[in-house]
């Protein structure tokens, strides 16, 4: 088995931790290459993230398209995609060499014009708040498949995967989905009026929007990373990846544990 380890030098305090973890990947006959971005992924069959969750979000997108599986220690703050603590680092290795379960996470594929990007948390259409004034709200319509299901007079608007679900999507108050679930959830951000009300839809389908009632320019967002600017001419497309991110997992139901764990304060 080809063995990837992603982390960085200013996260992973105990230098040793990399080296035995190397060393017991090899004490099972594993190739090992050791790698501090996500973007030096190649020629895997599993990789291991020691970092935070933008580490592990960055590195699952860039897995998933390779087809290569991928599992987090947190050696951050929440690491609630982490199926390990820091501690725990060394665990990873009778995960991975022994019996596991691989749970598919969808993708989201979001295209800006000529640009496609992807995200496995969210993508987040908004207004510029760049601006210090003439841009109070943003006025947007939403299509599924192409027809126009709502519009918003709102900050903006989160199409989130169930793995986004307890993220950016539910601090706006979007519901929680297990990551089995075959569905986005579509939640509006500060809207006004008590008609927008979060949504959850098929992940078969697609989103677009009528931009023609914003007169400002708007920010699009992939995972938090800008896509780029979106103004009222521009074409946008959302739809499940042609791939998912497959995280190496324990036990697929513990998200729940997860949110009562980490996000019950």
């Amino acid at each position: 088995m080809r063995i990837g380890i992603v982390y960085k030098k200013e996260k992973v305090r105990d230098k040793e931790v990399v080296s035995r973890l190397i060393s017991k990947f090899r004490v099972r006959g594993c190739e090992v290459r050791v790698m501090h971005t996500g973007a030096e992924l190649r020629d895997a069959d599993c990789v291991v993230v020691l970092g935070g969750d933008g580490a592990l979000l960055h590195a699952a997108v860039i897995a998933g398209k390779q087809g290569i599986k991928v599992v987090g220690v947190n050696y951050g703050n929440l690491g609630f995609l982490s199926e390990f603590e820091a501690a725990e680092t060394e665990k990873v290795v009778d995960l991975v060499c022994g019996r596991h379960t691989v749970l598919p996470r969808s993708v989201l594929e979001i295209t800006l014009n000529e640009k496609t990007v992807y995200a496995l948390n969210e993508t987040v259409l908004q207004r510029d708040y760049t601006r210090s004034y003439g841009h109070q709200v943003a006025r947007f319509g939403l299509l599924l498949d192409g027809e126009n299901i709502q519009n918003y007079v709102a900050d903006g608007l989160a199409i989130a995967t169930p793995t986004g679900s307890t993220a950016y999507s539910l601090s706006a108050g979007g519901c929680i989905l297990s990551p089995d679930v075959g569905a986005f959830i579509v939640t509006p951000i500060c809207p006004m009026g008590l008609r927008a009300r979060p949504l959850v839809v098929s992940d078969t389908a697609t989103f677009s929007f009528d931009l023609s009632a914003e007169k400002e320019d708007l920010k699009l967002y992939a995972d938090g990373r800008p896509v780029g600017t979106v103004t009222p001419d521009s074409q946008i497309c959302i739809r499940r990846a042609p791939f998912t991110a497959d995280f190496i997992t324990r036990n697929v139901k513990r998200l729940f544990q997860a949110v009562n764990r980490k996000l019950s304060g």
